[in-house]
């Protein structure tokens, strides 16, 4: 369940609701803006909010991006649309892991 800043401190004041930490970015406006009313640079600037809420209650945010999983997705893309991407990021290969 996904829940707004309110609800998700409602929730961490129940104290008998079990939090999993997230962090929502979106990598397009076509997709953001029709389902969340907000421009994905919008989106990316409202986690700072949350980042400091988990880390106010105590929470880690631990993000791992499978960068073979997104390399496959971007091929399948690039056959698509006929174009490669012009990302460094997605020919490097590896998992990143980082921790905010």
């Amino acid at each position: 369940m996904s829940l707004n800043e309110q609800g998700l401190l409602n929730a961490l004041n129940a104290k008998r609701v079990h939090i999993a930490t997230m962090l929502m970015l979106y990598t397009s406006d076509a997709f953001c803006r029709p389902n969340r009313n907000y421009s994905m640079h919008e989106i990316a600037d409202q986690q700072k909010s949350w980042i400091e809420l988990y880390k106010n209650y105590g929470y880690n945010i631990e993000t791992f991006l499978d960068l073979d999983e997104l390399t496959v997705a971007a091929a399948k893309t690039e056959e698509i649309i006929e174009s490669p991407f012009m990302s460094p990021a997605l020919h490097s290969g590896g998992p990143l892991r980082f921790s905010v």
